[in-house]
């Protein structure tokens, strides 16, 4: 009969070294090793955006730029929820004392709900009163929906009705943003200077941090304030503009004379698609203290 072998005391403290080197592995495996980078990708928008500005205002400078970077990401948090939107939006509203509750909140989940109709999703956002010093930037944010329609849509005094009830009635935010003294403006994007062209390469949302080193103060939605949709007279002047012979208030709102049949604002509003492109375009980053 063959004898059993048993292991030595030499193997045996060897077998136990080896197995508590690889249990230290382990451990400094699972304790150093990063999770994996979220793979929730950003969504695309699906509508589009439209900048303006009063005389004086050039879009494509730092402070615009960070006032248009403010009110879509804040848009676009509402229906992606917050972590889905403009790359650096939740750390720039974290401490607002003050944000547009139609946006959701500041920690938001995605909600797709909140999306405008396929309808509504061209947007005209106007830059008014825009201050701005080495550590503070603020501006007034005049606002409206307007329907992008296919070119056989048949307009009903029903579809005019609603939509001017609920969805095209102007809205004025005042945006306040702040940074660190002495601290760099940013990495900026390039300047959009064709209003009217699609450029390929240009993205719906900015590839990089666009707020840094500022954050939000606040999102002061007017309605609050004074309850009224946007009857400050820099937001009547531009609506005005766009829409000659149109009077009143924003609870008064009526069409532009001469309008005749129950149906002709909406049509005065309304733009067929394709329809223009997001102006300004997000074209890229520039480069710091651009």
């Amino acid at each position: 009969m063959t004898p059993h072998k048993y292991p030595t005391a030499r193997t045996v403290l060897a077998a136990t070294a080896a197995t508590a080197l690889i249990m230290v592995l382990t451990s400094c495996i699972s304790t150093n090793t990063p999770a994996p980078p979220s793979t929730q990708p950003t969504p695309d928008v699906q509508y589009t955006t439209i900048w303006s500005a009063a005389d004086g205002i050039n879009l494509n400078t730092r402070p615009a730029e960070l006032i248009r970077a403010t009110v879509e990401s804040g848009e676009m948090s509402a229906w992606a929820g917050v972590d889905h939107s403009f790359p650096g939006f939740a750390d720039a509203i974290a401490n607002a004392t003050d944000y547009n509750g139609d946006w959701g909140d500041t920690t938001q989940p995605p909600k797709p709900d909140n999306l405008k109709t396929r309808d509504w999703r061209l947007f005209a956002r106007h830059i008014t009163n825009l201050n701005a010093t080495d550590n503070h930037v603020t501006a007034r944010v005049c606002n409206l929906h307007l329907p992008l329609l296919d070119e056989d849509f048949v307009v009903t005094p029903k579809a005019e009705l609603d939509s001017f009830r609920s969805v095209t009635r102007p809205i004025t935010f005042d945006v306040t943003l702040t940074k660190p003294t002495d601290t760099t403006s940013g990495t900026s994007s390039q300047p959009d200077t064709k209003p009217d062209t699609r450029n390929p390469s240009a993205l719906d949302t900015p590839n990089w941090n666009v707020f840094s080193p500022w954050t939000i103060s606040s999102i002061t939605v007017l309605e609050t304030v004074n309850n009224y949709y946007g009857d400050e007279p820099e937001c009547m002047a531009w609506w005005r503009q766009k829409f000659p012979g149109w009077d009143g208030t924003s609870l008064t709102f009526g069409p532009p004379t001469p309008i005749t049949t129950d149906t002709g604002f909406f049509e005065a509003l309304m733009i067929t698609r394709p329809g223009p492109p997001n102006y300004p375009e997000w074209l890229g980053p520039k480069g710091a203290d651009a």
